[in-house]
């Protein structure tokens, strides 16, 4: 959403609203959360700065149900979780070439899940993965990488030694060696900070 400079309270206002309603969706199992987040260092003539996020276990069973569908749809194809809403997200989207896809996946599953599964463990962390436009085909060209993080301070300064979390789970693999790869396997387009605003779960 673009809001108009000034108007944020009665947008957020409006939101809260409709949180009423998503509310009444997450408990009746038509989605399973719903959040709010702004999106940080916006300039005036950024497309958005306003984001919801609608939550499915199982999107195509919601299908049959709804005339319309977000904007964006996106298909998870690995990730380190947490069930729990995330304060920030860093959204990173790249293109990948499709040659390459094959490569980029298996680079994602095996070397950097368990980085960043280590990350998690060390707090330096709270979320990771990947995602692709849906539905997902194989060749898929671009992808969205998130990473969440649990406050400001673990967004700005993970407090912890890049190095040793790799010689923790790839002993054999070095950095020079794994940015190369990067590089040949994907090409960062843009990177958003969300900032959480407000969200809906399952009423305990």
């Amino acid at each position: 959403m673009k809001v108009t400079p000034g108007q944020s309270g009665e947008y957020l206002e409006l939101e809260q609203a409709w949180k009423k309603l998503h509310q009444k969706a997450v408990n009746e199992g038509v989605i399973s959360s719903w959040q709010l987040y702004r999106k940080l260092h916006t300039a005036s003539n950024d497309p958005y700065d306003y984001i919801t996020l609608q939550w499915y276990d199982n999107y195509e069973a919601t299908l049959a149900s709804r005339d319309n569908i977000s904007q964006e749809v996106y298909h998870n194809v690995v990730a380190v979780d947490n069930p729990q809403p995330i304060k920030y997200l860093v959204i990173m989207r790249n293109h990948i070439p499709p040659e390459r896809s094959t490569d980029y996946f298996k680079m994602e599953r095996e070397i950097f899940k368990p980085y960043q599964e280590e990350m998690i463990r060390r707090g330096a962390l709270a979320q990771w993965g990947i995602w692709t436009a849906w539905p997902y085909k194989e060749g898929q060209a671009d992808v969205v990488i998130a990473e969440g993080f649990k406050d400001a301070n673990q967004l700005s300064n993970p407090g912890v030694d890049s190095d040793d979390v790799l010689a923790t789970v790839h002993p054999e693999l070095i950095w020079d060696d794994l940015v190369k790869e990067i590089m040949k396997n994907r090409k960062q387009i843009s990177v958003e900070v969300w900032e959480l605003v407000d969200f809906v779960v399952a009423e305990q």
